[in-house]
């Protein structure tokens, strides 16, 4: 059997020390990637979040929402009021055309939909909608 001089041994230690490091360098590399990736995403929906702020301050959406009256006839109009950042609208016997271009309108808005129902009368619709902004 073949004795192993201090040599042999210190230089297979280090050979193991160099493949531990190797390995270690290796793991926290792929874990600095993952890091990145996860900046980036957070870095991203905090620019989103940024951009809806601004888009929901926008002023005037009030006024916008008052300007939708006028796209619908007056005698299906049975309350449309609007306090501060809050709207009621009820309308009733509306036709699919107008009932679909006014919700059409207005989701497009920065309006956030606290109730909505629609309800069908034959062929006509009675429509409720409390929204906030």
């Amino acid at each position: 059997m073949k004795k192993f001089s201090y040599v042999e041994i210190a230089l297979g230690a280090s050979l193991i020390f160099m493949l531990l490091g190797i390995i270690y360098s290796w793991s926290q590399s792929s874990k600095l990637e993952e890091s990145r990736k996860e900046f980036q995403n957070v870095e991203s929906e905090i620019i989103q979040t940024v951009n809806y702020k601004k888009s929901w301050e926008i002023k005037g959406i009030d006024k916008k929402i008052k300007r939708l009256k006028n796209m619908l006839p007056s005698h299906v109009t049975n309350e449309y009021k609007i306090n501060r950042k809050k709207a009621y609208i009820k309308l009733s016997q509306v036709d699919v055309k107008a009932i679909n271009k006014f919700l059409v309108k207005l989701s497009s808005m920065p309006v956030q939909f606290i109730t909505l129902e629609v309800d069908e009368v034959g062929d006509k619709y009675n429509m409720e909608c409390r929204c906030k902004w």
